[in-house]
């Protein structure tokens, strides 16, 4: 049986048309406000919400305890900053999210509200999403390392807290969950206020 160059190519090009294509998220710019969801098949965190309470962050707590929203807002909405900043969309006064990359925090996530000082390491700026709707944390040191999430079990309410990738077992916590952080673009008017 003889194949001829276009028979093999005809037939590869219907093939590959064939194949599922990558979701298309909507660029999130700016001042945009969006929602975090959690990928990582095959765990109890795969799809869940990022949501913001306690001055931290979390994955699947039962209640997220903003003051103003109600319950059945079981998720925290963001904003990205001009400057690289991660902001809960909030009125005045406002929350911001930093990360502590410290020996002693190992990656803590948390947000502080107004003029409400931060951990004396803390980082607020650093913050993307990637074209594939990714939301990242880029280090300021030499090594610009762009990193994702992991969710430790347990967290004081129940559910997952939020920590920075990079550190196996932050701060002693054990048994926890690498994801992405995918951020799906959500027009949202309700401004809540987290509980800090």
């Amino acid at each position: 049986m003889k194949f001829t160059t276009t028979a093999i190519a005809a037939t590869a090009a219907t093939m590959v048309s064939a194949l599922p294509q990558a979701t298309q998220f909507e660029k999130i710019s700016p001042g945009d406000t969006f929602h975090v969801m959690s990928l990582r098949t095959g765990t109890p965190i795969q799809f869940g919400n990022m949501q913001a309470a306690n001055s931290r962050l979390y994955i699947n707590a039962p209640k997220q305890n903003e003051t103003n929203c109600g319950d059945e807002h079981n998720y925290a909405t963001f904003q990205l900053g001009q400057n690289g900043t991660l902001n809960l969309f909030t009125e005045a006064p406002y929350q911001s999210v930093y990360v502590d990359r410290s020996g002693m925090a190992q990656g803590a996530i948390g947000f502080t509200t107004g003029a409400q000082p931060g951990p004396k390491y803390a980082q607020y700026d650093g913050w993307s999403i990637t074209k594939d709707s990714i939301l990242t944390y880029t280090t300021n040191d030499i090594f610009k390392d762009q990193l994702n999430f992991q969710a430790c079990p347990n967290a004081v309410g129940g559910g997952y807290a939020v920590w920075l990738g990079g550190n196996f077992d932050p701060a002693g916590q054990k048994d926890c969950i690498p994801f992405s952080g995918l951020a799906v673009k959500k027009p949202e008017d309700l401004r809540c206020h987290y509980s800090f």
